[in-house]
């Protein structure tokens, strides 16, 4: 290990390598769903069904979907 690791909180010990933790947000959707069938969809707090997620992780693309219960429509920063 390295001595230093109490120091340095963002980084993260790989292989015995430091590695930043590389994350850099791209876009973010939000998706509406109608809750009752063959009704129009409407962009409304009940509709709500989630957001898509798109980052450069590491220098790797992912995609992250989180359903309602995992993150509000009002989330902020710390959610």
């Amino acid at each position: 290990m390295f001595e230093d690791d109490k120091i340095i909180s963002d980084q993260e010990i790989v292989a015995g390598y430091k590695m930043a933790n590389n994350i850099i947000i791209e876009r973010t959707s939000i998706q509406w769903k109608s809750p009752v069938l063959g009704t129009p969809t409407r962009r409304a707090p009940e509709h709500y069904f989630g957001r898509t997620i798109h980052a450069l992780v590491h220098g790797e693309d992912k995609i992250y979907r989180l359903k309602p219960d995992e993150i509000p429509l009002e989330a902020t920063e710390e959610d």
